[in-house]
């Protein structure tokens, strides 16, 4: 099998930047058009503009989303942000090897404590070409035009001890399309009290990710833990994938635990309340120094977005935004364990 290059690993990261930076851009430039107030103090609010501080706050506190009744794990969460790694590298392999099956045994990230498990599944698409891809071969970028049309966005382990379902953060043109799809639409459930989600989310994961992961889950033992985890627009299918899970699967409901990292928002108010009724055991890890895990802003026009999960800061400030947002900088410090589960304002200072 052909090994990552670093020139490839700089290209992928080259586009999760410009991805960062066009988001950030758009959020923006959506909210500038019809700002009327600003009243924005606080590590939470990003970008915000027709809603104050206190009004987050008021939200947050209104919707009293249960908490956890399992302690935040720390040895686990080392081997799922690892994880995530190695689902980056996979879909990275698979562009470059047609024969590649998506075993994350040989990538480059691999680590020893993942000898116990058995990876039972890698999932993958059919990959939508994109619009750039003429543009790239005239340039220097010609060489990430894709050899397969199969892309790997993750993978199920299984061991005597656990369940891991993992997925990776954005990489095709058409995912980046979809983080920036922000309008609300119902979650795809008979009970009235699902609320509603981000649409571009709601397609991902509904037109693939949901069949590949129901076609699996059988293989699971449903006695024990069962980790779902994502990094970035992973994240955002961890939850839904969570979700799903213990909607859909009654048996493994009381096992599901939901780790992801530098997360969006999912949802609004109302499904946030639903999913963490269903699903409390789930903890969102972040980089205050990340701006990523801020969008969508907490108000978007009419909608109204607000985070899931249990909530563990750290300050890793690698002094550039792609770097502050990679895997590397999360990596980092959940390996030195600083996270913590108070949101840092700054170095030093915590919020109340």
């Amino acid at each position: 099998m052909t090994k990552l290059s670093r020139r490839q690993l700089l290209l992928a990261g080259f586009f999760t930047g410009a991805g960062i930076s066009i988001a950030t851009s758009y959020f923006r430039d959506q909210i500038n058009s019809n700002k009327s107030s600003q009243d924005e103090e606080g590590s939470e609010i990003a970008y915000e503009t027709k809603i104050s501080e206190s009004e987050i706050r008021q939200i947050k506190r209104s919707v009293n989303l249960k908490q956890p009744l399992i302690p935040y794990n720390r040895q686990m969460s080392k081997i799922l942000v690892r994880c995530c790694r190695l689902a980056t590298e996979q879909y990275l392999r698979g562009l470059e090897d047609p024969e590649y099956d998506g075993a994350i045994a040989n990538l480059p990230s691999y680590f020893s404590q993942l000898n116990d498990y058995e990876q039972i599944t890698a999932f993958r698409a059919i990959r939508q070409r994109s619009w750039l891809e003429p543009l790239f071969k005239k340039t220097m970028l010609r060489d990430l035009i894709p050899k397969t049309d199969l892309i790997y966005a993750g993978f199920i382990l299984k061991s005597s001890a656990n369940n891991i379902i993992v997925f990776r953060g954005t990489q095709e043109p058409e995912e980046w399309i979809a983080n920036l799809n922000v309008q609300q639409i119902d979650y795809q459930s008979n009970n009235p009290q699902a609320g509603k989600i981000h649409q571009g989310f709601n397609n991902l994961y509904f037109s693939g990710v949901q069949q590949w992961l129901h076609q699996e889950i059988e293989q699971l033992n449903p006695a024990i833990p069962c980790y779902v985890a994502g990094h970035s627009l992973g994240g955002a299918i961890a939850v839904l994938a969570a979700l799903d899970l213990g909607l859909n699967f009654s048996n493994l409901r009381e096992q599901i635990q939901m780790y992801n990292y530098a997360p969006p928002r999912v949802g609004n108010p109302t499904f946030a309340k639903f999913y963490s009724d269903l699903v409390p055991n789930s903890y969102r890890v972040v980089n205050q120094a990340d701006s990523t895990w801020l969008l969508p802003p907490t108000q978007l026009d009419n909608a109204i977005y607000l985070h899931v999960g249990q909530r563990w800061s750290f300050i890793n400030q690698t002094g550039d935004l792609n770097p502050n947002h990679q895997l590397a900088a999360y990596q980092v410090a959940i390996d030195n364990e600083v996270e913590i589960s108070r949101p840092i304002i700054a170095p030093g200072v915590f919020q109340r």
